[in-house]
């Protein structure tokens, strides 16, 4: 059950990098346009931060089995 949540928070972070990306690389903003930056800035952070727990968590259950 914990596993799933995690799984689902890992593609929660790949999302969120992938529109941190998107607004990185294709967003029409200035580029002195300090929102624009805190958004994109935000997407990467979160996204990371939500992506973390899932391998270590795959580690854990694959070390155990062994």
């Amino acid at each position: 059950m914990i596993l799933r949540v995690f799984l689902i928070l890992h593609w929660v972070g790949i999302g969120l990098v992938a529109l941190g990306l998107y607004l990185w690389l294709f967003s029409a903003a200035k580029a002195g346009d300090v929102s624009q930056m805190v958004w994109t800035a935000t997407a990467f952070g979160l996204g990371g931060l939500l992506m973390s727990p899932y391998p270590v968590v795959k580690a854990f259950q694959w070390m155990s089995r062994k």
